[in-house]
């Protein structure tokens, strides 16, 4: 049956006539309690809500899930139908799923949904989740605010992964961790608040499931060792999902790193870092950029180097405060007169990328000490450009 019945041809055969509601919730009902597959009973869960059904039959099933089912995206989504569908009869089992359940994306489903609702019958439920987010930031020695980005993190390390629970000892780890170029460490937290995040999501998905490694890792002076560890293992983490929106509420964030996670998308909230100095997202697989960026005033280092984007993103020019500037390997085909507006900045790349004319307004650039546009296509430079640009002193390249 499972295999030639599914959540979405139920659905199908209920919209066409073919299959009443009373019969469509008894398929789903068989898939639901009888399949193996965690991907079938979540999405036939979804589709209880889909096609609407609410039901005390319903409402058992999925209360069961919920308390007891093996994965967690089964009970993600039961815990999810609950609080939308069945808030007066699901208190009390919700509330033993807070105050039970080790699954961030359980929790993180339940946050989520509460976030949206102002349902009063959540209240008890509500003071059960401030008492587990008062126990979960003591762990971690930050601010509730910044609790729901750590969460959404635990999320993003249990994507895909059947037994995960919260392990709220990286962090402590990565406080000590540093960076091999930089010297940076992976984070810092000061007065409650993360100030710094150097956040790979491969590397810090692989110290989540080799814990045991840190001991050894944790002398060595160099963390290219580390590195060199990392590729003996045969570890082979999970394709990465987006950054998440909570990013946003780490409002004491100055430095963050999120170079080499394969992103195609950064989150609209990093416009909200309002004391962010710092931000590295270079090697990656951008092809634009979230005009976000251009809210964040303080920002003065910005690498967008080693990605794929083919026009130059204007709102930059609106960040004055801007010294340092990378764009490097992209796919960047001109530079508008605007950049002129930057007249703080000393170090500007352009290298490796297609462009062919440079702007008259980079002889605004009085504080510039380094300018690179090695492997462009630059065909004319004004004789005035070329002045300036000789000024500066071999060489430019």
């Amino acid at each position: 049956m499972e295999a030639k019945l599914t959540p979405e041809k139920i659905r199908a055969n209920l919209l066409n006539g073919e299959l009443n509601k009373e019969t469509a919730g008894d398929l789903l009902i068989s898939l639901v309690e009888g399949s193996n597959n965690a991907k079938v009973r979540k999405e036939s869960i979804e589709t209880f809500e889909k096609i609407d059904l609410k039901t005390q039959k319903i409402f058992k099933i999925l209360e069961n899930c919920a308390l007891s089912d093996e994965s967690p995206l089964v009970r993600s989504a039961a815990v999810r139908s609950i609080l939308l569908y069945f808030p007066k009869e699901g208190e009390n089992s919700m509330r033993w799923v807070v105050q039970r359940d080790k699954s961030p994306i359980v929790l993180k489903s339940i946050f989520d949904v509460l976030d949206k609702c102002r349902n009063s019958r959540f209240e008890l439920l509500k003071t059960d989740i401030s008492n587990w987010i008062e126990k979960f930031v003591s762990e971690i020695g930050i601010v509730p605010e910044e609790a729901r980005f750590i969460l959404d993190l635990e999320a993003l390390f249990a994507n895909g992964r059947q037994k995960y629970e919260i392990n709220l000892d990286i962090y402590d780890y990565c406080e000590s961790i540093r960076n091999v170029k930089e010297g940076s460490p992976w984070l810092v937290i000061k007065n409650k608040r993360i100030e710094e995040l150097n956040f790979n999501y491969f590397n810090w998905t692989f110290l989540k499931q080799v814990p045991d490694s840190y001991n050894s890792l944790s002398k060595l002076a160099y963390l290219d060792l580390f590195f060199a560890y990392l590729k003996g293992s045969n570890f082979i983490p999970d394709e990465p999902a987006e950054i998440p929106e909570s990013i946003g509420s780490l409002k004491s964030l100055k430095n963050l790193n999120l170079s080499r996670n394969k992103l195609k998308n950064i989150p609209e909230s990093v416009g909200s870092l309002a004391s962010l100095e710092c931000l590295d997202l270079s090697h990656n697989e951008l092809e634009s950029v979230s005009k976000s960026i251009g809210l964040v005033k303080s920002l003065q280092f910005l690498n967008l180097s080693h990605n794929n984007i083919p026009y130059f993103p204007h709102f930059i020019c609106s960040l004055y405060g801007l010294e340092n500037l990378n764009l490097s390997h992209n796919k960047l085909q001109n530079v508008p007169e605007s950049i002129g507006n930057l007249t703080l900045l000393k170090k500007l790349d352009l290298s490796q990328n297609n462009i062919q004319e440079l702007p008259e307004s980079i002889k605004n650039l009085k504080q510039l000490k380094s300018l690179r546009l090695s492997n462009n296509k630059i065909l004319k430079i004004s004789n005035s450009l070329k002045s300036f640009l000789d000024s500066m002193g071999p060489p430019v390249n």
